[in-house]
């Protein structure tokens, strides 16, 4: 499964940052705005401001903050961001900053036509910290928690795919493979590594359907599943030694062929090792 990435290494050149703790958040949505006040700037062009009713159907969050914008020609807005703060799983806030944005009355202005994104910071995750430049000493890295993750990956697993868990344990199965296969020494070993790391790439091409919601497994989401694989063999390889082990392995397995599951969601539900199911 993914041949290319056998046979093509490209990741020498890929420099990982840290990853950030705030990111965009899509478990909120925005309930209701509703008008507080209206001031006349011109003869035809208003300044309108709206209270904004949110109610968040994730987990907790802090520091959340929204931005918004408008379809609408007759509105102009100037400061798009609305300090939300903290919110809890499952709560409906009205935020005390609000809304304010100018209107050109010739053209009924529709809250429709607003659009919202937020950003926050997921609490209560149990991930382990940040091993930060301690987690890049050694090829193994850094596993706090004893669950045979290194801790940055397992980190950058879980905050970007914090509502996705089919594909959480997909991706963790395939970061535990692509980790071993760094410690490949002999050919054999480095086979055999490669036969399971073909199996967690088909559950992962599994779990992107689930994800997307298909009914059959489709060339774009094979090209989305390997473009997930790719992100995740850059942050395993994200140092000289690692990446060095990693083209060993590659060495390895050169000449040798390997068979693939059935491209069907039958045939890749089989190849994943932890109930669907449940994801």
């Amino acid at each position: 499964m993914f041949k290319n990435i056998r046979l093509t290494v490209f990741f020498a050149a890929i420099m990982v940052s840290m990853l950030a703790i705030s990111m965009p958040i899509d478990t909120i949505e925005v309930v209701k705005v509703e008008r507080v006040a209206k001031t006349r700037v011109t003869r035809t062009i208003f300044e309108l401001e709206y209270k904004v009713i949110i109610k968040n159907n994730g987990q907790a969050l802090t520091d959340v903050e929204g931005i918004y914008s408008s379809a609408a020609a007759a509105t102009t807005i100037s400061d798009a961001q609305l300090i939300i703060g903290d919110i809890g799983a499952n709560e409906t806030l009205t935020p005390l900053d609000t809304a304010k944005f100018q209107h050109d009355r010739r053209s009924p202005f529709n809250p429709d036509d607003l659009s919202w994104s937020f950003t926050g910071e997921i609490t209560n995750l149990n991930l382990p910290p940040d091993p930060g430049a301690a987690g890049k000493i050694s090829i193994a890295g850094i596993d706090s928690d004893n669950d045979g993750i290194r801790d940055d990956i397992q980190r950058f697993i879980f905050l970007n795919y914090l509502n996705a868990e089919i594909t959480q344990n997909a991706l963790i199965d395939v970061a535990i493979i692509l980790q071993n296969s760094l410690t490949s020494t002999t050919k054999n070993q480095a086979i055999q590594t490669a036969e399971l790391l073909d199996r967690a790439t088909e559950c992962l091409i599994y779990a992107t359907s689930m994800r997307v919601g298909e009914n059959q497994i489709s060339l774009e989401t094979i090209e989305d599943a390997q473009d997930i694989h790719n992100a995740l063999l850059s942050q395993v390889v994200n140092t000289e030694d690692r990446l060095n082990a990693y083209l060993n392995h590659q060495e390895f397995l050169g000449g040798e062929t390997f068979s693939s599951a059935a491209m069907t969601q039958e045939s890749l539900k089989e190849s994943c090792t932890f109930n669907v199911n449940q994801g």
